[in-house]
């Protein structure tokens, strides 16, 4: 498994499956993330993600109640602050329905992940989302 060798990553993971966010934060955390911020609903998610320090790439569940993941890419998609348009937004579920996530990535979604997950290819995916699409200071290290 890829490793971040970077300690300035943060990431911010959406999901109202306690589950699922537990073992993202985990994996993340493990993986060399040296901040991982949670949300359990979406509109705490666009909070955290106009927040600051804004977080490197977002991880987001489609399926949630009020606020769903559609919404959340939406808000930062449509933000008038250039750093948060730009943050890399990753849709996570477990629906199989190729209609949403077709709008998903019409919306500006950097990529989309099935649950459940394969922690190696997580990982995998997570490093290239990194590599291709966050800036870090010159102190950072890539993987």
């Amino acid at each position: 498994m890829e490793k971040f060798e970077l300690s300035g990553v943060r990431a911010l993971v959406i999901d109202d499956d306690l589950t699922s966010r537990t073992l993202l934060v985990r994996l993340l955390t493990v993986r060399g993330a040296s901040q991982v911020q949670e949300a359990s609903e979406g509109g705490e998610g666009v909070r955290l993600a106009f927040s600051d320090p804004k977080p490197h790439f977002v991880i987001c569940d489609v399926n949630m109640m009020p606020v769903d993941g559609l919404a959340v890419l939406g808000a930062i998609r449509g933000s008038q602050n250039k750093d948060v348009m730009a943050i890399p937004v990753i849709i996570f579920t477990a629906s199989n329905d190729e209609k949403t996530m077709r709008h998903a990535m019409s919306l500006g979604a950097t990529g989309a992940l099935q649950k459940p997950f394969n922690p190696n290819e997580l990982s995998e995916f997570i490093c290239h989302i990194v590599r291709t699409h966050v800036k870090l200071p010159k102190s950072g290290r890539m993987p």
